[in-house]
């Protein structure tokens, strides 16, 4: 992959992929990322596995969330123990193996609940690459230091309350480890758009503790990644201050102003972590004449709050199966 004019953008070896060894870091954690859409049969992942060993005695953290047309299945739980065989050469697993990732050249993700089983595996449509530099601030220092980016092509199976489906659609994943104070996170937007391998872009804000907005996008095509520094993100917020129904990325690019609908096509699931609120809804994109996917992803903690948030129907806060 070509790096085409200026920016700070670092391409990852597939070594970096794998598990890393903790430093001594108290807030260390390790994490990886996958959203995956299948628009033809109305199924949809975000899926979140992490692990804080110097948290406590160690732990881990799940995140699953999962649409289909006939239910959703949401359960968060970021105090699992570590346990030994959590982590091998090549990956990572929490809760006995309700949650697992593993890299063997493709990324392989399975959920194995008693509600809730997924089988799916990733193919890269590029190397995994990362564009927050050291000189980011505190999206860099106290949140992603190290953070992969990629997207690509997935397949596999589905399945909730005895209902499966074999699934195929575009993936997006992320990977990072390094210290994460997750107080220290404030506000932040991230907005991708995804058209196919001809056509990707990511689009990032962030507020933390240093009280600086910071803003990262990046596009890729033709086999090239170039970096964006001028846009805006407009977020649909729902009444409840937390939730969010889609919104839109205007940006200007060879000479034209691009706008990037992002619309709903889920209910909004809010993932809890140390009191920070993960808001995230799949969605269509349309840029143009162009149509992909994207998600809508949100938090709003800009006076560093608390408490546990009201989050109104019909979007989801609690563990569960909920209707579709």
């Amino acid at each position: 992959m070509r790096i085409k004019g200026n920016g700070y953008v670092h391409i990852f070896k597939p070594i970096d992929e794998c598990p890393h060894a903790a430093d001594p870091e108290p807030l260390w954690q390790e994490s990886w990322v996958v959203y995956f859409w299948d628009i033809e049969h109305q199924v949809y992942l975000f899926l979140r596995l992490s692990q804080e060993p110097n948290r406590g005695p160690g732990y881990s953290a799940i995140w699953l969330n999962i649409w289909t047309p006939g239910a959703i299945y949401k359960h968060t739980d970021e105090s699992v123990p570590l346990a030994p065989g959590d982590r091998s050469a090549n990956s990572f697993s929490s809760a006995g193996g309700a949650c697992r990732y593993q890299y063997n050249g493709d990324h392989t993700w399975t959920v194995n609940t008693k509600d809730a089983r997924v089988h799916l595996t990733i193919k890269d449509d590029h190397p995994g690459v990362g564009y927050f530099p050291e000189s980011a601030g505190a999206i860099s220092s106290e949140a992603s230091k190290n953070h992969i980016e990629a997207t690509g092509w997935a397949t596999g199976s589905v399945t909730i309350a005895d209902k499966t489906y074999q699934v195929a659609g575009t993936a997006w994943r992320d990977h990072s480890w390094g210290k994460r104070n997750w107080y220290n996170m404030r506000v932040h937007r991230f907005y991708p758009a995804l058209f196919g391998k001809e056509l990707n872009l990511f689009f990032t804000t962030f507020i933390g503790g240093d009280a600086k907005l910071v803003k990262f996008g990046t596009i890729i095509r033709d086999g090239a990644i170039e970096i964006i520094r001028a846009f805006d993100i407009v977020v649909y917020l729902g009444e409840d201050g937390v939730s969010n129904r889609g919104g839109r990325v205007v940006f200007p690019l060879d000479g034209k102003t691009h706008v990037i609908e992002h619309r709903p096509q889920t209910k909004t699931v809010v993932s809890l972590h140390q009191h920070f609120q993960c808001v995230d809804c799949m969605c269509t994109v349309s840029m143009g004449g162009r149509v992909g996917v994207g998600v809508a992803e949100t938090s709003n903690r800009s006076q560093g709050g608390t408490e546990r948030p009201y989050v109104a129907p019909p979007n989801i806060l609690e563990n569960g199966i909920h209707p579709a």
